[in-house]
This record gives C-alpha cells, structure tokens and sequence, in this order.
C-alpha cells in the first residue's frame, strides 16, 4: 500500500455524520464488510447501520486544502451528499406502450388484475408506467414493507413521488429529520431530494406510489 490519502466519509442511516482526510490503509477495527462498486470502496460497520467510504483524491496537497473547507460546512451541506441520484433501469417498451394506451383514456385500475411480486424486505404490485397525453411521464405502483425495514437506503431521483400511507406507521425523512407519517397521510418526495421511507411499526406497512417524471418515458 503506497499510503495514497482517501476522502473517508460516514454515513448513518444514509446521512453523512463526519468527513476526514484517511490513508486507505487506516482502517477502523470494527469494519468488517468490504464491497466494490463503480470506483468506491465501503465498509459496514458490525453492529450498527452505518458506512465508511474511502473516495480517492488527485493530490495530498489537495486533500489538504480541502479538508478545512469541509469542517466548517453545515450538517445540512452534508447531508445533501449523503446520497446520489438513485440509478433507474430502463422501463420494459412494451409496459410503457400498455400504460401510455392505458392513460389516455379514463380507466380503472383492477388491483385483482396485477400480481404482487413477493420479496423482502418490499413486494411490489406494478400498477402502470407510460406517458399522459399532456406528456408527462407516470409511474404507479403498490408496496407492502416488512416491520421495521427501509425499502431501501435514503436517495435521490428526477421525477417527483407521491406516497399515500394505507396501512402502518412509518417515519419519512425531510431534511434529514424522521417525520411520522400514519394511514391516510401523503408523503412527497420532490425533484433531486434526498428523502427515504421506514416502517416504525409491528406489522407490515402499504402504500400507493404515484411517481411523475420526464424521466419515467423510458
């Protein structure tokens, strides 16, 4: 190891909680868990929710300018690095082509007519996806989440979301605070806003999911 100095930030609950100048070869004892993914190196910590990511910088004489201007930033400038724009597969053409069909016309949506597709800790029931005659673009679907589970870690996406809570308690994070959000509230989740979902209660949360984005045309 040629000691290269590494951004190292900490993530907990998916918001950055510290940022220091780390070689790669420092590496906190209680670290266990190492993955690789386009050009980052983590490490989950046992026990807790939380991650280390070591992110390369060009120079030391960088890092080291840098490093001061970090300290003084506000935990709210942090916390909007704490996630990236969530990646998101391109849609089926045939799905988009049935939905675009399906929106431009009055219709109901049969929940008998669309399987839920079981996993964990989420099962999905796909509603529609296509383009409104005015040409926005739609995404529907229903969720069921597990007790006490996130669907996934706080992100961020182009098109905006609207859930609606129909059974459970769950906290929705704005601004890097939980808010309680309970059956018949609405979450929304804006444009490029770092925002996530969990289910505080004992049995397993639903909700409608409205998304609608330029970017959901395919």
């Amino acid at each position: 190891m040629d000691g290269t100095f590494f951004y190292m930030e900490v993530h907990l609950k998916g918001v950055v909680i510290s940022r220091v100048a780390s070689p790669i070869f420092t590496q906190p004892h209680i670290l266990h868990t190492w993955r690789l993914h386009r050009g980052l190196c983590a490490v989950y910590a046992k026990g807790w929710d939380a991650l280390v990511c070591w992110r390369p910088m060009p120079t030391r004489r960088e890092l080291l300018l840098a490093t001061p201007a970090l300290a003084l930033l506000p935990d709210t400038a942090l916390t909007q690095t704490a996630a990236q724009p969530a990646a998101e597969p391109k849609p089926d053409p045939a799905k988009l082509a049935r939905g675009t069909d399906l929106f431009s016309r009055d219709e109901v949506f049969r929940w008998q007519e669309t399987p839920m597709q079981p996993g964990k800790p989420t099962s999905i029931q796909s509603v529609a996806q296509g383009a409104l005659p005015t040409g926005e673009g739609v995404e529907m679907h229903n969720t069921v989440l597990a007790a006490g589970q996130e669907p996934h870690a706080p992100h961020r996406h182009e098109h905006s979301e609207w859930l609606l809570i129909r059974e459970g308690q769950c906290e929705w994070l704005i601004d890097g605070k939980r808010v309680p959000a309970g059956p018949g509230d609405i979450c929304y989740a804006a444009s490029m806003q770092l925002h996530g979902i969990r289910n505080v209660g004992t049995v397993p949360a639903r909700y409608f999911v409205m998304a609608v984005g330029p970017n959901l045309k395919g």
